[in-house]
């Protein structure tokens, strides 16, 4: 799918709304796939940030986050790969420090508050992606509109025919 369609698809107007709705700084669609084997014939995990959307003076990250390794967001899917929405504030992201530098360091430079992650399942309710949440700056989250979440990381599994 080109950059246009992309702008104009329905996933990409759900996480604007989520944006505006949240009053958050980014929401990020990633989406988990499998590329190269390594030497024992086992394949590595990548993710791809696919879609995102972002507050007014926030620097888009898709960039930064196409075939990254799946072992770089492990401290988030660990904790939402039973299908829950997760908040992840300050002292959680603090404890990504020991448990994936790059994440924590991805954090710190973005000046992330507060983090939701609410997992993208296919039709065998798999882990297959994550629908993300991020507060920056002034930015935290109030603790409303958890179900709304819920509700659009199960369209956008929907949408992304998972």
């Amino acid at each position: 799918m080109n950059t246009r369609d992309r702008i104009s698809s329905p996933i990409q107007a759900k996480i604007n709304h989520l944006k505006d709705f949240y009053r958050c700084s980014r929401v990020s669609v990633f989406e988990f796939h499998n590329s190269l084997m390594n030497l024992n014939g086992l394949p590595f995990k990548w993710y791809d940030l696919i879609y995102e959307s972002v507050a007014k003076g926030v620097h888009p990250v898709s960039y930064e986050t196409r075939n990254m390794p799946f072992n770089v967001m492990l401290p988030i899917i660990r904790k939402v790969e039973n299908g829950d929405t997760v908040l992840f504030d300050q002292d959680a992201i603090e404890k990504f420090y020991d448990q994936s530098s790059v994440l924590y360091d991805f954090c710190v430079r973005h000046n992330i508050n507060d983090i939701i992650v609410s997992p993208l399942l296919n039709k065998e309710q798999q882990l297959v992606g994550l629908l993300v949440l991020e507060f920056s700056g002034e930015d935290y989250f109030d603790n409303t509109g958890i179900d709304e979440m819920e509700l659009e990381a199960r369209a956008i599994s929907t949408l992304l025919e998972l």
